[in-house]
């Protein structure tokens, strides 16, 4: 689970036509937590990358749809705990027996992103047939 905040600056002319369309650079920053495990390990934290720098390219697929693809480079802080999930005879259920746990920080890709754009604002002109 994450969110993020992303501010863009679009180059090209725009029109109506070919909003949110062309390349872009911009700035963002985010928050979230995690759970992952594998095998007789797993994962648990919270990150925040309080700041990054994006850039990426969309193009036009139809008339309310654009596909983007970008990449960012941050700054990102990690706050995680290891554990071994275990199921106890007891009550039958699973438990995490915690390893360890500890800090790190990142400096380099913090996101890869492929995404399918929903222009809602993107009306249809309806026309009016009369017969002949």
């Amino acid at each position: 689970m994450n969110g993020n905040l992303e501010l863009r600056y679009w180059w090209g002319n725009h029109t109506k036509d070919n909003l949110l369309t062309g390349w872009y650079m911009g700035i963002y920053g985010g928050a979230g937590s995690y759970d992952v495990e594998w095998k007789t390990k797993g994962y648990q934290g919270e990150f925040i990358i309080p700041f990054g720098l994006t850039g990426g390219f969309a193009h036009k697929i139809s008339k309310n749809w654009r596909l983007e693809y970008s990449l960012g480079i941050g700054y990102m802080t990690n706050k995680y705990r290891e554990y071994i999930p275990q199921k106890c005879e007891y009550d039958d259920e699973w438990h995490l027996i915690r390893q360890k746990s500890g800090k790190s920080t990142w400096i380099g890709p913090t996101r890869v992103k492929v995404s399918l754009v929903w222009m809602i604002n993107q009306k249809y002109k309806k026309q009016l047939e009369f017969g002949q």
